[in-house]
């Protein structure tokens, strides 16, 4: 019937508004998903943290569902996924592998609304560090849907330092906006693949051109087996590779 003919069109809207939203969305208006729906076509910007009108975007969004509100951008600013948390947490979808080569970040950094302050939430640096994301913005909205004050946390090159991640705090997304993102990533990259080199020479030994781990397999005689890994080592050695293991396994059939 007609009735039914609309009801069903309803049903597959309703479905797909929610479709490009990560998080528990049951039970929010039909406004409130549009609201989080268009968080999709705005830029955190390529140069800025975070652009004035994402930031006031998000701020709207949390102090409406009164949950945190969350975006995942990627190095031009482009939003890739939006996350519903809860009042004091957020949990991030997952965001494939890391960017290849040592000393490289995710490429994507998480901008964050939450609709009341306090300190950094715990769970986000844990999030930065184990990602390894460009960065994490919290962002403290206002009852009138503001934006307010604005922490931003980033990596620092050492993860053995004891600790791992600087938070900068500002007043506002203005005062914010006045570092250059891109050219500080830049740095940061830079910086994080010389410390890489330099933990990598400190490992060396004069006159070595690498190091080693052998492995070995067999199915018959462990002597014979062990008589041909020594000759390995021999080999490596005389190549100038230094051996840091060995490892032998007997199998019953090679697989």
């Amino acid at each position: 019937s007609t009735h039914g003919h609309c009801a069903c069109r309803a049903a597959v809207v309703t479905s797909a508004a929610v479709k490009d939203v990560f998080g528990k969305t049951q039970g929010l208006k039909a406004s409130q998903h549009r609201r989080l729906e268009r968080l999709q076509q705005r830029s955190a910007g390529g140069k800025t943290v975070c652009t004035p009108e994402l930031a006031r975007a998000l701020a709207e969004c949390a102090v409406d569902v009164g949950r945190m509100v969350g975006v995942l951008c990627d190095r031009r600013g482009s939003v890739e996924h939006v996350i519903l948390g809860e009042p004091t947490r957020l949990y991030l979808p997952d965001v494939g592998r890391l960017r290849a080569g040592p000393g490289r970040l995710r490429g994507l950094r998480l901008v964050v609304a939450r609709p009341r302050d306090g300190a950094f939430p715990s769970d986000l640096i844990t999030d930065l560090e184990r990602l390894k994301l460009d960065a994490v913005v919290v962002i403290d909205a206002h009852d009138d849907g503001l934006p307010g004050r604005v922490q931003t946390a980033t990596l620092l090159p050492d993860p053995a330092s004891a600790s791992r991640h600087a938070i900068e705090a500002h007043a506002n997304v203005q005062d914010a906006m006045r570092t250059d993102f891109a050219a500080s990533l830049d740095a940061l990259e830079a910086e994080m693949a010389r410390h890489v080199e330099r933990v990598r020479d400190a490992a060396k030994v004069p006159g070595e051109r690498d190091v080693a781990v052998l492995v070995g397999v067999y199915t018959g005689n462990k002597h014979e087996a062990q008589a041909s890994m020594d000759e390995l080592m021999e080999l490596a050695r005389t190549a100038g590779v230094r051996v840091v293991d060995v490892v032998m396994q007997h199998r019953g059939e090679i697989d």
